[in-house]
This record gives structure tokens, sequence and C-alpha cells, in this order.
């Protein structure tokens, strides 16, 4: 799911391959689904100004939306050779990220929607999560391979060695919109910290979830971190 900047609306995404889009004063849908994926949908986000919404699928490509009329905005991305698992704008709107299980990371203009330089390279399992830093000077991308990569969205080159200490699959990443941490969420039942700028871990693993940590958001202020699990809780 995402929230629209202005907060006014809720995406969601789902197995029957459609979005969907909610009043978030009313909890009713505005409009109908949004169809046309031919494969379960991974991952939606709104664009920074609020008037387009971009999807993942299981069918291999990527989605753009207009987010006030539902309506498709363009041909759906393609180039990945494999299911695309997360979604993520740039916050000044001028790329698009998306992740695959083909291994890969791959940049888009979102106007045009053609892709920007080559497929970004290095993992060795599947890349399950993307998000841009506050200043959109650096992508994170998770992956099962254990890791946590960063990487330069202009040049799409790695920026220093992948971020290890993870012992199992990584679902989830997340910066802070303070921009000093980045946080990951883990199969082996931790969440870690990281420092973007040297990435290197900040203090111990948070340790108490009893299960896969799923997701990981920051609050706005960011003074909290939230953490979702398979053994059905949520911490703070």
């Amino acid at each position: 799911m995402a929230f629209s900047p202005d907060g006014t609306r809720l995406a969601s995404s789902s197995a029957d391959k459609t979005v969907r889009i909610w009043d978030t004063r009313t909890a009713t849908p505005i409009g109908k689904p949004l169809t046309g994926h031919e494969g379960s949908v991974s991952s939606v986000a709104f664009s920074p100004d609020g008037t387009r919404l971009a999807s993942s699928s299981a069918d291999k490509t990527v989605r753009i939306w207009d987010a006030r009329t539902g309506a498709p905005i363009g041909a759906p991305l393609t180039g990945h050779t494999d299911s695309v698992w997360s979604v993520a704008f740039s916050p000044d709107g001028t790329r698009l990220a998306s992740s695959s299980d083909d291994e890969t990371v791959r940049l888009w203009d979102p106007d045009t929607g053609t892709p920007i330089g080559t497929p970004l390279t290095g993992h060795t399992d599947s890349v399950s999560s993307v998000g841009f830093s506050p200043d959109g000077t650096r992508l994170a991308s998770g992956s099962l391979d254990e890791t946590v990569r960063l990487w330069d969205p202009d040049t799409g080159t790695p920026i220093g060695t992948p971020l290890t200490g993870h012992t199992d699959s990584v679902w989830s990443v997340a910066f802070s919109p303070d921009g000093t941490r980045l946080a990951s969420g883990s199969d082996d039942e931790t969440v870690r910290l990281w420092d973007p700028d040297i990435g290197t871990p900040i203090g111990t693993p948070l340790t108490g979830h009893e299960g896969s940590v799923l997701s990981v958001a920051f609050s706005p202020n960011s003074t909290r971190l939230a953490s979702s699990d398979l053994d059905e809780t949520v911490r703070l």
C-alpha cells in the first residue's frame, strides 16, 4: 500500500491483479479497480506530486496510471525478465526504480516510459525492495542474496560494497526522512540500521520478532521505525 503525498488517497495492490485507490477520509473506493496487469500486483508508489501511480507485477511489467482518473498512461514498461517486486519514485519525480526476480534493478523515465541506462546488476538473487534517499542521490536495494546495496541513480553504478550482516533474505529497505539512516528487514528475524553515507551498520540488530520481517517504515519525523512480521505482530 502507499499513501498519496497529501494523505487523501491510499493505493493498494493485490494478487487479484488489480490496483485500487481509496478515499482515506471515508474509507471508500475511488472509481473502479485499475486493471491491465496479467499477474499479481506486488507494489504501488505515488509520484511526489501525486498525479501518477506506478505498479509492479508478476507479469514482468511496471505500469503507470493517472492517479486522478485511474487511466493507464502509455504502454506497460517492459524489460524485466521475471516478476517485478517493488517500485519507487525519486523525490523529484524524474526517475522510477523497479526491482525484480531477474536479480536486477532498473531505472525508468516516468514521463516517456523508457529505460534510463542499463540494468543495475550485482545482486545474485531476487531483488525484493528499492527505495530512494530523501535527496535522491542514493538508491537502496534489498535482496534475497542477504545483502543491501547502494547505487548512484545518476550513473547506475554501485556506491561502495554491499551491506552485509543479515543471515537470510532481505525483504524491505527504507530510508529515514532525514536521510541519516537506512533500515532493512529480513528473514533472519531482525531489523538492521545502516549509515547510508558510509555503508556501515548502526548499533546492533533490532531483535524481538519471531518470524520473517517483511516490511519496514519510518515515521515522518524519523524518530520511530515500524516493522511487520510473519509472527503476526507489528513492532515500533
